[in-house]
């Protein structure tokens, strides 16, 4: 630009050819599924890695071009693996993209289907240069609202909050994927029934309100985080399995009415203190 100095920025090459090599490994995956696993799971497992790479390197001013190369790269084995006659896997048309899909995919004419399930795959080299968030000057000590400021952000613990980013979640949406990051924030970290503070990544739970075989999605509005004992309980039927949660939790009065409210929506009975 005139009179102003322009970065300009790639993904560097060693980490082009770790990220080229991954989603190479993985496309040959969703063409042959690992044992165990579905081309449902590896294709989303894919997408899940393209989302990531994206969000990481989108702050390179050149990184639809970097990430034009890998999706050469990658369709050229969907191409040849899928096949793209009429009898080949690889399709131009698919099951109905959720609504933050349509959002970030929708308009891309790179976008292609895996035929059965309608997967979408997602395409690696639809991505624009995002501009890094700049310094947030509201943060200080001296004024109310920088105090505020820096007292919101504090209730979020961010390495808690980057650990869940990090679990894999193959075989979920990416609503599900983002609301439950979303709610970690809203939530302040902490349970929705017990208010008590999440102390792992992995103890941590995303409970659908409405059930998805009672026609509940993945939406924000959906969704809760829960600790997993409270998870086990909100679903459990047996009276021994209910015991067993009860006295775990040692829940109090309030608590227990909330998770009767959600006893409830997912079709259980409510449960009663003794």
């Amino acid at each position: 630009r005139r009179k102003k100095l322009v970065v300009k920025s790639h993904i560097s090459d060693k980490q082009f050819k770790n990220q080229k090599d991954k989603l190479v490994s993985q496309a040959k995956k969703i063409a042959s599924p690992s044992k165990g696993k579905t081309e449902l799971e590896e294709t989303r497992l894919y997408n899940s890695m393209v989302l990531g790479m994206q969000n990481y390197y989108q702050i390179a001013t050149n990184v639809n071009l970097d990430c034009m190369k890998l999706n050469r790269a990658v369709m050229a084995i969907f191409t040849n693996r899928l096949g793209t006659n009429k009898r080949g896997r690889l399709r131009k048309t698919g099951r109905q993209l959720t609504t933050k899909e349509a959002t970030r995919y929708g308009k891309s004419k790179m976008l292609r289907y895996v035929a059965g399930e309608g997967e979408p795959i997602f395409p690696v080299g639809y991505i624009q240069h995002r501009k890094p968030m700049a310094k947030v000057y509201l943060a200080n000590c001296y004024t109310l609202e920088g105090r505020k400021f820096i007292h919101t952000n504090l209730s979020v613990d961010k390495l808690l909050m980057y650990q869940l980013m990090k679990l894999s979640l193959e075989n979920r949406t990416i609503e599900y994927a983002d609301n439950r990051i979303s709610l970690f924030s809203a939530q302040h970290g902490k349970c929705a029934i017990t208010l008590e503070e999440f102390q792992q990544a992995n103890e941590i739970h995303c409970h659908h309100i409405v059930p998805t075989g009672a026609g509940g999605n993945d939406d924000y509005k959906n969704l809760i985080l829960v600790k997993e004992a409270v998870h086990r309980l909100i679903h459990a039927k047996t009276e021994e399995t209910i015991q067993k949660y009860i006295a775990l939790l040692k829940l109090n009065k309030v608590q227990l009415i909330r998770l009767n409210k959600y006893r409830v929506l997912a079709g259980n009975q409510e449960l009663n203190l003794i």
